[in-house]
């Protein structure tokens, strides 16, 4: 009965790990399709108080 345990366990593990990899992945897609920040307004919005 624990082998079957510890079998659940370690595809639990392996999916979660999936499911990781493929958020970060969509995330990336998302983020390289936004434009990039200009420096010198990226510069600006560093030196605002917050």
């Amino acid at each position: 009965m624990e082998e079957v345990e510890q079998l659940a366990t370690a595809m639990m593990v392996v999916l979660f790990a999936a499911v990781m990899i493929v958020v970060g992945h969509l995330y990336m897609e998302d983020q390289a399709r936004m434009p990039p920040i200009p420096r010198a307004q990226m510069a600006a919005m560093q030196t605002l108080p917050l």
